[in-house]
């Protein structure tokens, strides 16, 4: 499938690798403290793509998934900053939270960069 919004293909394609590294990252802090740093550090890229905004993006998926992700990356730092890695991870993982909800989730962000590189 071929995406065809250029302001969703760029934000994807910047998303791609601090997601990445969030998820690594974010598995590695629930059992190193030492992997904090680099899950904070992946906190604080994807949520300066956030900052970007989305003038120039329809795709409901995506809009949809920015909306509520703000919030729960700052939910996941405070974990973080409580040394409580796990916490943070739950967020990420817990089927209650945003990150996983099929309709607000990181889910909607595959799904939205679906056809990207990378995605």
């Amino acid at each position: 499938m071929e995406v065809n919004e250029p302001a969703l293909v760029a934000r994807c394609d910047a998303l791609r690798q601090p997601v990445t590294d969030l998820t690594l990252s974010g598995i590695r802090a629930v059992m190193d403290p030492k992997a904090v740093p680099r899950a904070m550090a992946a906190i604080n890229q994807v949520s300066a793509v956030l900052a970007e905004g989305t003038t120039g993006i329809d795709s409901p998926r995506y809009l949809s998934w920015h909306a509520t992700a703000s919030e729960t990356l700052r939910k996941m730092m405070e974990a973080l900053e409580a040394g409580d890695g796990a916490a943070s991870w739950k967020l990420f993982t817990d089927r209650e939270t945003l990150f996983t909800d099929r309709e607000t989730g990181f889910n909607e962000l595959g799904a939205a960069c679906q056809g990207c590189e990378g995605w």
